[in-house]
């Protein structure tokens, strides 16, 4: 071996090319998994933990495309012990993150299983986008700006929450969040219609009075039966024990029994707790449009709350 070479007039060879139907990504695994993969390849004294990686993806991926409602069964019996009676029922391998991921699959899955859930969450998403964007874009004085963007956020964040949840399949959950939602914007409508803004901000910081839920929904006189009813519906099953409720604790899929904890693959329940959550969502925009109109200001984007409010109907189907 020489001390020193010369490369002076050394070239670059060709990049290996990529084989075709492959991607270069770079991707974040957890040390642990990585872990396993790689000993896996040094017990067997060969091969390559990227290729291990991928055949089990795909491998993954096989048994979805070929069964995918024994798939959804397996995670359910995985993640969630087959429920027998309340006082027998009991989860051995259940933790809090299995639980958290099992959630997320669940809105996955029932998101793609009810057309009727696209369709409301689609109208929702809509909702959501142009009231964060009018929020984003008021400039009132000062007592009126605080007072709309402290209820408007904390009412559209309501919502989003409640959406969230009832894409889990976890309908009682996801209308006590909605009503609490509700709750602040009929406030919100309330004050604006008042247009005592002044008061609203003290309030907000100190204790509501003035706009406690009994005022603030007697003060929308063109609304107040409908608010009423919908905040009756909620509270129902949303916020207190009942049968109504109770109902709700199990759930059948495949001639199974399930236990509904923190989330359920059940398409139909989870479009059922979107339902109001388009209503509550309107309420919000038609709120901060009075707001624009007081000031004789264009509301942002007046012609996407048009269509809101013409899909309204067609999106609350079921």
């Amino acid at each position: 071996m020489k001390d020193e070479y010369d490369f002076s007039k050394g070239k670059r060879g060709a990049v290996v090319p990529i084989p075709a139907g492959k991607t270069r990504v770079t991707i974040r695994l957890d040390d642990d998994l990585l872990d396993w993969f790689r000993s896996q390849v040094e017990a067997a004294g060969r091969g390559n933990y990227q290729t291990l990686i991928n055949l089990a993806l795909r491998d993954y991926v096989s048994q979805m495309i070929a069964d995918p409602d024994e798939s959804h069964r397996q995670v359910l019996r995985e993640d969630v012990t087959s429920y027998q009676v309340p006082d027998s029922a009991y989860y051995p391998s259940l933790t809090l993150e299995r639980l958290f991921q099992f959630q997320d699959f669940a809105a996955s899955n029932n998101l793609q299983r009810s057309e009727v859930a696209r369709r409301r969450y689609q109208f929702v998403r809509s909702g959501v986008e142009l009231g964060a964007a009018v929020l984003g874009a008021i400039s009132f004085p000062t007592p009126k700006q605080h007072a709309i963007r402290v209820l408007g956020v904390d009412a559209l964040s309501g919502v989003i929450a409640s959406v969230r949840v009832g894409l889990w399949g976890d309908l009682p959950e996801s209308w006590a969040l909605l009503r609490a939602a509700l709750e602040t914007a009929i406030t919100l409508a309330a004050v604006v219609r008042t247009q005592e803004y002044e008061t609203a901000t003290y309030e907000l910081s100190h204790r509501l009075r003035r706009f406690a839920f009994d005022n603030a929904v007697a003060e929308l006189k063109d609304r107040k039966a409908a608010f009423l009813a919908l905040y009756g519906d909620l509270s129902n099953i949303g916020s207190h024990a009942s049968a109504s409720r109770s109902r709700l604790s199990s759930y059948s899929r495949d001639n199974e029994q399930y236990d509904r904890l923190g989330a359920a693959l059940d398409p139909e329940v989870a479009a059922a707790a979107l339902t109001y959550s388009l209503d509550a969502c309107l309420q919000i925009l038609f709120a901060l449009k009075e707001a624009f109109d007081q000031d004789g200001l264009d509301f942002p984007d007046a012609k996407r709350l048009e269509t809101l409010v013409a899909d309204f109907a067609r999106a609350r189907k079921d």
